[in-house]
């Protein structure tokens, strides 16, 4: 199995097809901590369709730069089976989202999302929560 996966403003799942809108997050500003993640996790999951029939159970375990785990949800999945006429060799794609918009990040620094399927890792998303950079006011530059 394969996994694509990003963070998105937002993602829906609509006849097979993932609609992603704002992706590839890799920095959030944040005004104070603990804060709402507030994005999502869209994911296309790929496997031979030999294999789209069994059970399967992903975790997705979201931690801070120091080991700290702020998450985990533990998924059990069976991807749907592929029509007969389907060679066992043949591509299996299914789409997902995981919602982290109401997910608490304690605080500031580098994240990681590890996602698991029966155990292995398959996919790491790495990315950044901080608090925004001070903006200078206008005519204040020093010269």
């Amino acid at each position: 199995m394969k996994i694509d996966a990003m963070l998105c403003d937002a993602a829906t799942v609509r006849e097979g097809l993932l609609n992603v809108l704002g992706g590839g997050i890799t920095q959030l500003w944040r005004e104070q901590f603990p804060a709402p993640l507030g994005v999502q996790l869209a994911m296309l999951l790929h496997c031979p369709a030999a294999e789209a029939a069994q059970n399967r159970k992903m975790t997705i375990s979201l931690r801070h730069e120091s080991s700290q785990k702020a998450a985990e949800l533990a998924v059990d999945f069976q991807m749907a089976s592929a029509a007969p006429s389907v060679r066992p060799e043949t591509i299996v794609t299914v789409p997902l989202v995981a919602n982290f918009q109401a997910q608490m990040v304690p605080l500031e620094g580098n994240y990681v999302i590890d996602l698991a399927v029966d155990g292995q890792v398959l996919k790491t998303i790495d990315f950044m929560v901080a608090k925004p950079p001070q903006r200078v006011p206008a005519g204040s530059a020093k010269g």
